[in-house]
């Protein structure tokens, strides 16, 4: 979460971060939970689950932009540090070798979900994050 100490510079730089994030936020979430769904539930379920998620997120995420939520996202995606080892060595114990690659490679695939929904407007979720800043 942000901290109200930040300098302007600090906290534009914290809102162009979380603004980034916030535009394709199932799918950067979805990098901490994606390891551990696939080894409960089909690989291509998930991620298509991921992506009609970031669908209808592109319709949500200008209308609604929490700072606190976002900056709760930050701590969540860091369990993928926990989950992608965890996930790939189940994985290959199981024998899924190419699924153990899944997680791994979800990092940076998630950000291409963006592609589905015509990019973000990183200026305009920017703003109205850095506009917040004396709300919290």
């Amino acid at each position: 979460m942000h901290k109200p100490e930040f300098s302007g510079e600090e906290y534009a730089k914290w809102s162009s971060l979380r603004a980034m994030e916030w535009g394709i936020w199932p799918a950067f979430l979805s990098q901490a939970i994606l390891p551990i769904l696939i080894l409960f539930i089909s690989w291509w379920q998930v991620i298509i689950a991921v992506e009609i998620l970031v669908i209808i997120w592109a319709f949500i995420r200008y209308q609604y932009v929490d700072n606190r939520l976002a900056g709760l996202g930050v701590y969540v995606s860091m369990f993928k540090m926990i989950t992608i080892p965890i996930s790939v060595i189940i994985l290959v114990l199981r024998g899924s070798y190419l699924l153990a690659v899944l997680p791994i490679a979800w990092t940076f695939l998630a950000a291409f979900s963006a592609l589905l929904v015509g990019g973000t407007k990183i200026g305009v979720l920017e703003k109205i994050f850095y506009d917040q800043r004396e709300k919290y």
